[in-house]
């Protein structure tokens, strides 16, 4: 039964930006759609506040997709996981946005620098699967000199407990800093593996400032604490989402590629039998032509 707070799941699904009501008709019909874990094919289906909606898989919300980018300060933590934590990152954020958003990785507190936060389930689930390879460098401040004889082994791989290797893409020294300070990238990574690598060697972690995260950058200028807030609209991608296209749309691309692709062939072989059937009819009037003989 509709009341005012609740709302049809094909306004729901739509609102959402990805596909159109009428699009949303077709897979809640097919039965991709599910409704706190129960597919749902009922036409005119309410949602109610609180429920969990699922679109091929994925979980689904009907706010505007907001995207939070944080330069994280010392003393806050960054948690994955739902809690209540003393100087939690949320409380640098709690303007931003009238609906809770949670950050795509964690941080401990005495790491610094960029935390993207989003409510976007499609970017969190495709940024946190450990194929993606994120792009993350860090900004490293030793207790003393690096050597190159350190940086040669990090370059190797560091081989840890359970023989498990950490290796980095990258790690160089930074022009204008002392030998103590260097930049390090990585992309299966996590901050603690960075703590990992030099403890190995040696060294420990005075200052970790992650500048990097993704294509996302942030310059020298900015002061830790700062934010940036972006919210996109109902059916636009706003350069960061990634909208999901209709089976239907993404059935008529395959089909006209393999037409464009195969048109020539087609063309081909329309000429050769055209060939073919010429060259037999020539062949049968050939055959009827008798001779004339003159006496």
């Amino acid at each position: 039964m509709a009341t005012k707070n609740t709302i049809r799941l094909n306004k729901f699904i739509a609102n959402s930006g990805l596909c159109s009501r009428r699009e949303a008709d077709m897979h809640i019909s097919l039965g991709t759609v599910k409704v706190n874990g129960k597919i749902v094919t009922e036409m005119g289906y309410q949602v109610q506040p609180g429920d969990e909606v699922k679109f091929d898989g994925q979980r689904i919300n009907a706010d505007k997709r907001t995207y939070v980018l944080l330069n994280k300060p010392k003393g806050f933590l960054a948690s994955v996981k739902k809690g209540n934590y003393k100087k939690d990152v949320l409380e640098l954020i709690a303007r931003a946005a009238p609906f809770r958003i949670n950050p795509l990785h964690a941080m401990d507190r005495s790491t610094t620098g960029l935390l993207l936060f989003t409510n976007d389930q499609q970017m969190i689930a495709k940024l946190r699967n450990l194929n993606t390879r994120v792009k993350k460098i860090y900004q490293v401040v030793l207790d003393k000199n690096l050597t190159g004889e350190a940086v040669d082994k990090i370059k190797k791989g560091i081989v840890v407990e359970r023989n498990k290797v950490l290796s980095v893409e990258d790690i160089s020294f930074i022009h204008g800093q002392p030998k103590r300070v260097v930049g390090i990238e990585i992309h299966d990574q996590t901050y603690k593996a960075i703590h990992q690598i030099f403890d190995a060697v040696g060294y420990t972690i005075e200052q970790l400032d992650l500048v990097t995260y993704a294509h996302l950058g942030v310059a020298g200028t900015v002061q830790a604490g700062t934010v940036a807030t972006r919210a996109v609209s109902t059916g636009t991608t706003g350069g960061l989402a990634h909208p999901i296209i209709s089976v239907f749309e993404a059935i008529m691309a395959i089909v006209v590629t393999l037409l464009a692709l195969l048109a020539p062939l087609l063309c081909l072989i329309v000429v050769v039998i055209g060939t073919v059937y010429a060259f037999k009819l020539i062949l049968r009037q050939r055959d009827r032509i008798k001779p004339v003989h003159v006496a």
